[in-house]
C-alpha cells in the first residue's frame, strides 16, 4: 500500500508542491522506506530456531510463575516442535468440550 492510499487530506501535487517549497527553503530532502510493518514477530516463525532464546525463557517463567501464583506446580519439561504444539491443542480441546460444550 502506498501512502498516497492512505492519506486522503491533500493530493498528491499537494505534496511535491510542499518538497519544492521545502527544496527552494534549502531543506536537504531524502525518502525512505519503511518494511514489514504490520508484521509481528511471529509471522515468519516456523520452528523454535526462529525464537531467540531469550523469547523462550521468558515465556517458560511466564507460566512457571503463573502457576506459582495459582498456587499450582508447574515445570517445564522441554519444548516441541510446531506439529507437537497443535497435537498438545487437539487433545486439550477434546476435554474443554465436553466441559464447556
Amino acid at each position: 500500500m502506498l501512502f498516497w492510499d492512505l492519506v486522503k487530506t491533500y493530493s498528491v501535487e499537494d505534496r511535491v508542491q510542499t518538497l519544492e517549497v521545502a527544496k527552494e527553503a534549502g531543506m536537504d530532502l531524502w525518502a525512505g522506506v519503511i518494511l514489514g510493518m504490520d508484521e509481528t514477530p511471529t509471522d515468519h516463525t516456523e520452528n523454535l530456531d526462529d525464537i531467540l532464546q531469550r523469547a523462550l525463557d521468558e515465556i517458560n517463567e511466564f507460566f512457571v510463575g503463573y502457576k506459582n501464583y495459582k498456587k499450582a506446580r508447574s515445570r517445564n519439561i522441554g519444548w516441541e516442535d510446531r506439529q507437537g504444539a497443535l497435537n498438545v491443542i487437539e487433545h486439550a480441546t477434546v476435554p474443554y468440550e465436553k466441559q464447556f460444550g
